[in-house]
């Protein structure tokens, strides 16, 4: 989230017992201890890069996340031995998605404008050129760099491939298709479910500008 105003700022809220960790885990509130003993924090956020064709960074954003309503209830069927069906192996998270849903910019890093019960065919695709996608999966998501860290991309976006110029980035989904078979990663609602959105400030590349999007799941306790 350098032509705008980059938020990197970690917000925390009390969560008590470990159901309620997992329930409200990458709340809009972005992050949250369990105790100020345990110091162990949980967040997702997305950090958006636009680029021009040199290469040279045009903005830089990084902002928490807001879980939806389907993600929670992915959450605790993965987790715990619920009467709901076990994640399968194709249906783990590895895909983003852009979406040019105004949901409102956040006029400060502690708003969010995205609802909960948001679900996937909320967040449509920019304009692109035919046959184009948006949604890109990660081939292998990240989890061993950083212990207690996944990362998802980063995934670049290409004015003139993946989106036409001038369209406008508004909203980055974390989505999947909870059916077998290969995806299709037209947009979210192609996919069919929603885990997580982030309200990013805009972003509207031109020319061949790049669009590059991480999106990292954070849970761990500092170092000892």
């Amino acid at each position: 989230m350098i032509s705008k105003t980059t938020k990197k700022t970690t917000y925390t809220a009390t969560a008590i017992g470990f159901a309620a960790f997992f329930a409200l885990m990458m709340t809009p509130s972005g992050a949250f201890s369990t105790s100020p003993a345990s110091d162990i924090t949980a967040y997702g956020m997305a950090e958006v890069v636009q680029r021009n064709g040199d290469g040279e960074i045009l903005s830089s954003s990084v902002t928490h996340n807001r879980l939806l309503d389907a993600g929670e209830t992915f959450i605790l069927h993965s987790v715990f031995a619920t009467s709901g069906p076990a994640t399968a192996d194709a249906q783990r998270l590895d895909t983003v998605c852009i979406s040019d849903f105004d949901g409102g910019e956040q006029a400060d890093a502690s708003a969010n404008n995205l609802a909960e019960g948001d679900t996937a065919s909320t967040y449509p695709r920019p304009d692109g050129p035919s046959g184009s996608f948006a949604c890109i999966t990660d081939d292998e998501v990240d989890a061993t760099t950083n212990q207690g860290e996944a990362v998802i991309g980063p995934l670049r976006f290409t004015t003139g491939t993946d989106i036409d110029a001038s369209e406008t980035v508004d909203v980055i989904a974390v989505c999947y298709d909870p059916t077998p078979g290969a995806p299709d990663l037209t947009d979210c609602g192609t996919l069919g479910f929603a885990f997580a959105a982030v309200d990013v400030p805009d972003v509207a590349p031109t020319g061949t500008d790049t669009v590059d999007v991480t999106y990292t799941f954070d849970l761990k306790s500092p170092d000892n």
